[in-house]
């Protein structure tokens, strides 16, 4: 069932993005043809515009006259082109070519009036080339957002959706050096002469590549080249969807980006950017102030009780069998503020009931908030509900239930991607403290359906739960996490994965001469040979050091991993991954750490 614009960080698929549409010498080929459809090319219409996905390549079966053979050659030419152009592209930048999609959106009948208005804005937008989508963490935003490119995708004659780029915490799409790279290649898949002169200024500066520039010059040199360019060359105005802003970076850099970014939208014209985010201080700032933003206040302008109710009538029916009676809808309703979290998080808790009515008595007798305490801290109602799951865990009675608690929870919690059941447990051997199996963590992970939840294999939750784990007064003691401890505890069980499981020649080549490029089977490889936790300890561990403590077993683990030949082989295992450029972040944070903590000068001479 959908949820009513709900979790933000659950229910996480690969993103679709729609193939570009080839223009510019091909159309001209066929400027007097009339309805084409040739077996293995494109449909084109009649004027020659429209170029649809090619979905058969098999042009050995193709039977034509003489008079259709150059165009062939010449729509096979370009794909070539178009095919090269991407590799360059992709080498340059490192974009995000497939960013995570989340799989949530209004249900049905809720936020109407927010989406005609933003469509509204998108159909006539007034010079105002932002349009800024705030409120509280669970208002709703990311689920919006959703719904909205929904609602572009039906309005492709009218505009063109480049990209969806929802930024979550911890996962890659919250890379500081990620998000204006990425979202200049997919600019560059929905116009190919932008593709073309991206190429030419990396052509014209070998050394040059995106994440080794700070955000305000990826602005500057790879949004220019579209200052030149005629915007007829777009066939409708171009609209990027960036969810969750402030998950992204540090607020520094979520300022640095916005104020640069409205600079570059006015000079060139025709590209339109939605941003959804709480409403913190440097986004606000970047936002309030500026003549081109179009402002949606999801708390003040788009109170969301009807819709709350009407989902909770949805979920539950009004006198059905469940009884759930108009009185019991009012009730929670209030409960849940502004906040379709807290109503998605109370449903997933009352389905776990045996009595919805002692369920809901649980979820009403919280201690009643006055105004002063919504000001003080709008999240209180959400925080005493997550207190409410947390007791209603039998497991959670125990002192070996808590200890389990601390360690799964905290990593989950704590870990910078999500992690699927089996690479969790996997790591959570390495540690000492407590001895752990599948059925452990897997139990853990099905008694709390109410706050996490799996999407292929990957378990996802919200970041206010998170913030309530971590430093909420309204978190009982034994339920709170020290996210140093956990990234402590992360960066041993990094270490300690990668001693155990790096080797030489990991992949099994039969020869070291090819590129990876080359290899046509690595991806199986890969799959193969690495294992979901080895990626994620080669890819993490520096990131763990630096922000967790540093005990003498951190020092210890990390004098033996470099001691020996493992670092050489993480750098080869880095490369299989194709992410050559965090060798750098990870060895940068590590000698930062061993400055700061005056661990063996060895670590710093070595990281460097």
């Amino acid at each position: 069932m959908p949820c009513p614009c709900s979790l933000e960080t659950s229910d996480i698929l690969p993103h679709e993005a729609p193939g570009p549409s080839v223009t510019g010498p091909t159309a001209s080929v066929l400027s007097r043809a009339s309805n084409v459809n040739i077996n293995g090319t494109p449909t084109i219409n009649v004027a020659g515009r429209d170029v649809h996905n090619i979905t058969n390549n098999d042009y050995g079966n193709i039977f034509l006259t003489n008079d259709w053979k150059p165009m062939l050659k010449h729509i096979i030419s370009m794909e070539k082109v178009k095919e090269d152009l991407n590799k360059k592209l992709k080498e340059k930048l490192n974009p995000i070519t497939n960013p995570v999609k989340k799989q949530i959106y209004c249900a049905e009948g809720t936020r109407l009036q927010l989406l005609d208005d933003i469509c509204q804005w998108v159909v006539k937008p007034d010079n105002h080339y932002v349009a800024w989508i705030y409120g509280l963490a669970g208002s709703g935003k990311s689920a919006a957002a959703v719904s909205l490119a929904e609602r572009l995708r039906k309005m492709d004659s009218q505009v063109t959706l480049a990209l969806t780029f929802h930024c979550v915490k911890g996962q890659e799409t919250s890379n500081t050096f990620q998000l204006v790279p990425t979202i200049c290649y997919h600019l560059a898949q929905c116009v190919p002469q932008y593709a073309k002169a991206l190429v030419d200024v990396f052509e014209k500066d070998a050394s040059l590549h995106a994440g080794s520039i700070p955000i305000r010059e990826q602005l500057s040199r790879f949004l220019q080249p579209l200052y030149k360019m005629d915007q007829n060359q777009y066939a409708a105005s171009t609209y990027i969807i960036i969810d969750g802003l402030d998950e992204w970076g540090k607020p520094a850099d979520q300022y640095i980006f916005l104020e640069n970014l409205q600079s570059h939208l006015q000079k060139i014209g025709g590209i339109y950017i939605v941003v959804t985010s709480r409403q913190e201080r440097d986004i606000a700032r970047a936002m309030n102030n500026s003549s081109i933003v179009q402002s949606f206040n999801l708390t003040a302008s788009y109170p969301a009780h009807q819709d709350i109710a009407k989902f909770f009538e949805m979920h539950f029916g009004i006198n059905t069998a469940h009884k759930l009676s108009r009185h019991d809808i009012d009730a929670l309703t209030k409960k849940a503020g502004n906040l379709f979290l807290w109503a998605n998080t109370a449903v997933n808790y009352l389905d776990m009931q045996y009595s919805l009515k002692t369920g809901i008595e649980t979820l009403l007798n919280t201690k009643e908030q006055t105004a002063r305490d919504i000001i003080e801290n709008p999240y209180s109602e959400l925080y005493d509900l997550y207190g409410a799951v947390l007791d209603n865990v039998p497991r959670l009675k125990s002192k070996m239930g808590i200890q389990l608690f601390q360690l799964v929870i905290g990593v989950i919690t704590s870990a910078y991607e999500p992690v699927t059941v089996k690479a969790l447990t996997k790591m959570l051997e390495q540690q000492s403290q407590v001895a752990i199996d599948y059925s452990m963590v897997d139990g853990m992970i099905n008694d709390l359906p109410a706050v996490l939840s799996t999407n292929n294999g990957q378990i996802f939750y919200h970041l206010s739960l998170a913030e309530f784990l971590r430093g909420s007064e309204q978190c009982p003691t034994q339920y709170r996490i020290s996210h140093k401890h956990c990234h402590e505890m992360l960066a041993n069980m990094c270490l300690k994965m990668m001693m155990r499981e790096l080797k030489f020649n990991i992949c099994n080549l039969e020869t070291s001469l090819k590129r990876n490029s080359e290899v046509l089977d690595l991806e199986e490889r890969i799959e193969q040979q690495i294992s979901p936790q080895l990626q994620y300890s080669v890819k993490w561990w520096g990131y763990h050091i630096e922000n967790g403590n540093c005990s003498d077993e951190t020092s210890t683990n990390m004098m033996d991993f470099i001691s020996g030949s493992h670092t050489i082989f993480w750098i080869e295992c880095m490369s299989w991954l194709q992410t050559v450029t965090g060798i750098k972040a990870n060895a940068k944070k590590v000698g930062a750490w061993s400055r700061t903590h005056k661990v063996n000068k060895k670590v710093v001479v070595h990281m460097q």
